[in-house]
C-alpha cells in the first residue's frame, strides 16, 4: 500500500471514528434509540456500548424499537438538561434484573408515550427538578412506580413533577412517591405494594385519578395536599390519608374522611 493510499485509509477511519454510527437523527431532529443503537454505543458523547444508554446532550429523543436490559445496571440514565424521551409506543424492560429503567439527575426530563417495566428498583427515578410523566404505563417494578426521590431531603432541588394520563400499577412498593408541589392527574394508579399515591411535603395535588386495591393508604398526603374528582376504593389502608384539603368532591370505598 502507498502512502497516499496509507494516509487516505488512516484519514477514513478517522472520520468514521468520529461519527457516531448508532445516533441516528429524524427529519424532526429527534435521536432514535434502538436494541442495535444501544449494543454499538455512542448515542451521546460519553455513552458505552450496551446499558446504561447514558443521555449527556439536551433534546429529544425517540424509541424506535423496544429496549430490553439483561444485566444489573439503569436502562437510561439522564445527565443533561431539557431532555424529553418519547417511548414511541414501545417498552423498556426490565427483565427482573435492570435496576431502574429511566432515572434523571438533570433538571427537566419529560417521559411520555410507553412501557417501562420488569426493573429491580424503580420505574422512572429523578433527583432533580421537572419531571413530567405522561401517558405512560410503569408496572411491575421492584420497588416504586414513579420515585421523585429528595437526596439529603432537599425537596427545593427536586419538586415540581407531574403524572398525567399514566397507568402504574403492580409495582412491589408504592405506586407514585414524589416530593413538593406534585400533581397527579387522570391517572390510573393501582394493585400497587404500598400506598397508591404519597406526596411528601406541602401542595400535593391529586385531580381525577383512579386509585384502587392498593395494599397500603390509596392516596397519602404527608405534607398538606389538596384532592378532588378521585375515585379511590379497595385500598388496604385508608382511603385518603393525612393533610388532604377536598378541593373537589372524591368518591371513596369506605367512605372518604370529611372535608
Amino acid at each position: 500500500m502507498n502512502r497516499i493510499a496509507v494516509f487516505s485509509f488512516a484519514a477514513a477511519t478517522l472520520m468514521a471514528a468520529a461519527i457516531p454510527a448508532s445516533a441516528v437523527t429524524n427529519e424532526n431532529g429527534e435521536v432514535l434509540i434502538t436494541q442495535a443503537a444501544v449494543n454499538a454505543g455512542n448515542i451521546t458523547p460519553g455513552d458505552t456500548p450496551g446499558f446504561p444508554v447514558t443521555i449527556s446532550v439536551s433534546g429529544t429523543y425517540r424509541l424506535a424499537s423496544n429496549l430490553v436490559v439483561t444485566t444489573t445496571v439503569n436502562g437510561i440514565e439522564v445527565r443533561a438538561n431539557e431532555v424529553m424521551i418519547d417511548m414511541g409506543g414501545r417498552m423498556l424492560a426490565g427483565s427482573g434484573v435492570g435496576r431502574n429503567g429511566i432515572t434523571s439527575f438533570n433538571r427537566n426530563l419529560r417521559v411520555e408515550r410507553g412501557t417501562v417495566r420488569g426493573f429491580t428498583n424503580d420505574g422512572i427515578r429523578t433527583i432533580a427538578q421537572f419531571l413530567a410523566v405522561d401517558t405512560m404505563v410503569v408496572t411491575a417494578n421492584g420497588r416504586f412506580g414513579v420515585h421523585v426521590e429528595a437526596v439529603d431531603n432537599q425537596f427545593d432541588t427536586v419538586s415540581y413533577p407531574s403524572v398525567v394520563g399514566s397507568k402504574i400499577t403492580n409495582n412491589v412498593a408504592e405506586g407514585i412517591r414524589c416530593v413538593r408541589h406534585c400533581r397527579v392527574e387522570n391517572s390510573l394508579v393501582s394493585s400497587n405494594g404500598g400506598n397508591g399515591m404519597t406526596f411528601i411535603g406541602t401542595g400535593g395535588m391529586a385531580l381525577g385519578n383512579t386509585v384502587t386495591a392498593n395494599a397500603l393508604d390509596g392516596i397519602r398526603f404527608a405534607g398538606v395536599g389538596g384532592a378532588g374528582n378521585n375515585t379511590v376504593l379497595g385500598n388496604g389502608g385508608e382511603q385518603l390519608a393525612g393533610g388532604v384539603i377536598h378541593m373537589q368532591p372524591n368518591a371513596c370505598s369506605p367512605a372518604c374522611p370529611p372535608p
